[in-house]
């Protein structure tokens, strides 16, 4: 198996990290703009395995070269970079797969509209895998599968910094990103698909130590295509994420103050900028070092054999900090390595612009992620009415 990793940064280091590791894997291309980005990150891991190349992504015929020389080609590159990375991918026969960690609607819809090139080109394309939507959209459809009767999916997902002493770091988590508060969230409420304010619907979770109490509410992107894909089949759908009381009213104000806007604002010195840029790169986790987790939480309620059920998916995951990769990124990054493997070995056959919950084999992503010490418990209970 032959990959191209566009993109030298955290996620690009982690899914390096674990392509090398498999023994079908026989070359990983990683390509950066920086060249020693991607000459530390061949001698970090040492291993021959690791093609470095310097590449400026507009060079579109040497970008389409290495990616004809593929199996499967990752952009770990800014999300507006991926419909271009997509379409050059197409060119070369090469399937692709966009990593994110919270996509953008427009950007999304703009992906799809490549899915009857992509199947009469015979390519596959997967927009927006990692943990949210990708790794947990999965587990979700994997629980509701094994279903009778499927009554409502409960999906609550955290990133969060594992000492809360009240201070920026959780604000300053390496998931931050304004597109989850601004855009409205698609859910599903008494059979009916509806769009709702973000930052909306909040409730309270209570966890084992060390995460203790934490908030609850509506956020963009993490459930992916569920509502369409359960829309008629169910009553009840959504996507909550996890917090630590007081998160909720903080990013609130700066909501409310628009500093979230993508709408550029002239400043007084003639100069525009615009604010959800600004506040994402002022609350950027670059030079962060506080140990992060994340917390997973799925709940399933249907019939099953005819008794009503609840299939319960639980994980704390906390990062590998031996090979220096955190948890957000580790969670991001495997699942996205796992599908490209899956894709470039055929363990995936569908063609056009696919999406992960309806085309990963699930009990074959779960036992690849457990195999990499990713634990996630489920269980089986009645049904209980507060999550």
């Amino acid at each position: 198996m032959r990959f191209l990793i566009l993109g030298a940064g955290e996620l690009g280091y982690s899914i390096t990290h674990d392509l090398i590791r498999s023994p079908r894997t026989e070359m990983v291309v990683v390509a950066d703009k920086d060249a020693s980005k991607v000459q530390k990150l061949k001698e970090s891991m040492a291993d021959e395995k690791i093609v470095p190349v310097e590449l400026d992504v507009e060079q579109e015929e040497y970008v389409a070269e290495l990616m004809a020389k593929a199996d499967v080609a990752i952009s770990c590159l800014p999300a507006t970079l991926h419909f271009d990375m997509a379409k050059l991918a197409l060119s070369a026969k090469t399937s692709f797969c966009a990593v994110e960690l919270c996509p953008d609607p427009e950007l999304s819809e703009r992906l799809q509209l490549l899915d009857e090139v992509a199947k009469d080109e015979g390519v596959a394309i997967i927009p927006s895998i990692g943990l949210a939507p990708g790794l947990i959209s999965i587990l979700a459809v994997s629980a509701a599968d094994s279903l009778d009767e499927l009554y409502e999916i409960k999906i609550r997902l955290g990133v969060l910094p594992v000492e809360n002493e009240g201070s920026l770091d959780e604000f300053r988590a390496k998931s931050f990103n304004p597109r989850e508060f601004l855009h409205p969230v698609k859910l599903i409420k008494e059979g009916k698909v509806l769009e709702v304010p973000a930052l909306t619907e909040a409730d309270t979770l209570d966890f084992p130590a060390p995460i203790g109490k934490t908030e609850v509410f509506l956020s963009y992107g993490g459930a992916g295509r569920l509502p369409e894909l359960y829309k008629g089949r169910i009553r009840h759908l959504d996507f909550k994420s996890i917090h630590y009381p007081g998160f909720l009213d903080r990013v609130s104000l700066l909501k409310d103050l628009g500093l979230f806007s993508n709408k550029a604002v002239e400043l007084p010195s003639g100069k525009d900028v615009i604010p959800g840029e600004l506040t994402e790169k002022l609350l950027s986790a670059d030079t962060l070092e506080a140990a992060d987790l994340v917390v997973i939480k799925i709940i399933v309620t249907g019939v099953k054999d005819e008794k009503p059920i609840q299939h319960v998916f639980d994980c704390v995951d906390y990062g590998d900090p031996a090979e220096r990769i955190s948890a957000c990124t580790r969670m991001t990054a495997y699942p996205a390595s796992i599908v490209a493997q899956m894709l470039a070995r055929e363990d995936i056959k569908g063609k056009g612009v696919l999406i992960p919950e309806e085309v990963v084999p699930a009990r074959l992503f779960l036992a690849e992620l457990d195999s990499r010490g990713i634990r996630l418990t489920m269980t089986e209970r009645a049904p209980v009415v507060k999550d």
